[in-house]
């Protein structure tokens, strides 16, 4: 059996009903506050730290993953139908759409059942952001057998392969 920790219970500060399943959740500070970015179907509920609703973004397909952007003022939203979308959370406005391609060494290779065939690998499993090439920020979006590098105005920088399963996880290591 596991043991509890000593201590009171944690306390409630708000609650809020965004009317479905919440896939992801991040906090995002902006100029006009903290924000926090509940994933909800094909939409992104952004609330107050009180629990109220800003805005409601949109999306064409399930959002199944959330990452904010910090160095570029971006949320992005990486979904099901292979896209990540770009939104500023101060205007509520869509800055960028990409759509994630399966890396043509992946197809060579016949491994390509991996990238929208097999249940589940479908989509954007992973968002990350960080310095990388030539110092600058960028975003990284693993999709079944492919991670790509994107910059901030969404445009392609690298794709790689990845030959097993979809990329989720990302860490920036600094090393040669």
């Amino acid at each position: 059996a596991s043991a509890r920790p000593d201590g009171p219970p944690l306390a409630v500060t708000f609650r809020t009903n965004v009317g479905g399943k919440v896939v992801d959740l991040v906090t995002a500070p902006t100029a006009r506050g903290v924000r926090l970015c509940a994933a909800e179907g094909p939409a992104v509920h952004v609330l107050s730290p009180l629990g109220e609703e800003i805005r409601t973004l949109r999306t064409d397909g399930e959002i199944r993953v959330l990452r904010w952007w910090a160095e570029h003022g971006l949320l992005l939203a990486g979904c099901v139908d292979e896209k990540v979308v770009a939104f500023d959370l101060e205007t509520g406005d869509r800055r960028w759409t990409f759509v994630s391609e399966m890396d043509p060494a992946v197809f060579r290779a016949a491994k390509d059942y991996w990238f929208k065939s097999a249940p589940g690998h479908a989509g954007i499993h992973g968002l990350y952001s960080g310095l990388f090439f030539d110092g600058k920020s960028q975003a990284f979006v693993g999709s079944a057998c492919t991670l790509e590098v994107l910059d901030e105005r969404g445009a392609l920088v690298k794709r790689m392969p990845v030959f097993w399963g979809p990329g989720s996880v990302f860490q920036i290591i600094d090393g040669p």
